[in-house]
């Protein structure tokens, strides 16, 4: 993938979150799939991979999990769109044989990828089996190819009154940005309700970082002026208020474009830290192996080595 851009960024930012995957996992995948999974299991990968090329690329969000009952495992590959692309299946398949391959080079077993496509934009999305790319293929040829469906969760089918659902993480803030992103009027009407519960996650550092980035999104999209801005935030709850003024003027100090930009990605480098530091101290705590902690935090063991010197552990 090239450069990401904002839409993206926010994206990641939010998934790496492990609580709002889970969310976002059992809310819209068909309940058959959600009761074959252990979600308590729910962890990220890392989602990079070498091609042929030597070209290395990033999907958007991977996880792993246990499924229910056994020590099976299956990979869910997420990812975002913010306009309709023709033969999504390219790029999924792509990423998708670069996850078994780098599983193939750990000499591990292949597990069981669910792509997913989560999908804001304008124009509809139907969502289509591979095999539609090759309409004149006969009947007698179709063993001899690939086929596969994603799961698309296409945020305009879902109302307004069912995202409010999504309680309990800011799953519900990230999916309202994207749905209703540049949508001044909506945003005049309805900010202080969708950040009303946003105040519950202000003592939470990682979470802290998001709202942050919420924010820094919300001015890229919608490109309110000074004096809209500051009134929209006086709507907020203290807490949450504060930082978005902080975050206000963190873009305009910077620099408009600048600020934007390097303000989600502060956000997400951010919460990364303090989710690693989180599970180290969490895995010390409980007596866990480094090895352990390591795959548990998405580092190196040499790297985890560093960080429990450096927090002088």
């Amino acid at each position: 993938m090239g450069k990401t851009n904002p839409h993206d960024k926010l994206f990641k930012a939010s998934f790496q979150h492990i609580e709002i995957g889970k969310a976002y996992l059992q809310h819209f995948l068909l309940k058959e799939v959600v009761q074959k999974i252990d979600l308590s299991s729910l962890r990220l990968n890392p989602n990079s991979y070498v091609d042929a090329d030597l070209s290395t690329y990033f999907s958007d969000v991977v996880y792993e999990a246990q499924l229910e009952g056994t020590e099976a495992q299956i990979v869910f590959l997420l990812e975002h769109k913010s306009f309709v692309v023709p033969a999504p299946h390219l790029q999924l398949l792509t990423y998708m044989v670069g996850i078994w391959r780098n599983q193939q080079k750990a000499q591990e077993a292949l597990k069981p990828i669910l792509p997913i496509i989560i999908y804001h934009g304008q124009a509809t999305w139907e969502e289509t089996p591979f095999s539609t790319l090759f309409p004149t293929l006969p009947h007698s040829l179709t063993a001899y190819f690939p086929d596969f469906r994603y799961h698309l969760t296409d945020l305009s089918r879902f109302s307004d009154e069912e995202l409010l659902q999504l309680e309990g993480t800011l799953l519900m803030q990230t999916f309202f940005l994207f749905k209703h992103r540049g949508n001044k009027p909506f945003f005049r009407a309805n900010l202080s309700l969708i950040f009303s519960k946003a105040e519950d996650f202000t003592q939470d550092p990682p979470s802290r970082n998001l709202i942050e980035a919420f924010f820094v999104y919300l001015n890229y999209t919608s490109d309110f002026k000074e004096p809209e801005f500051l009134a929209l935030m006086s709507q907020l709850p203290p807490k949450t208020r504060e930082l978005a003024k902080t975050t206000y003027d963190y873009i305009f100090e910077a620099g408009e474009a600048k600020g934007i930009e390097e303000g989600i990605e502060k956000g997400m480098e951010k919460g990364k830290l303090a989710i690693q530091n989180h599970a180290i101290r969490t895995g010390l705590a409980n007596g866990l192996a480094l090895e352990m902690i390591a795959k548990i935090a998405n580092m190196t063991l040499e790297e985890v080595r560093e960080r429990i010197k450096a927090l002088g552990l």
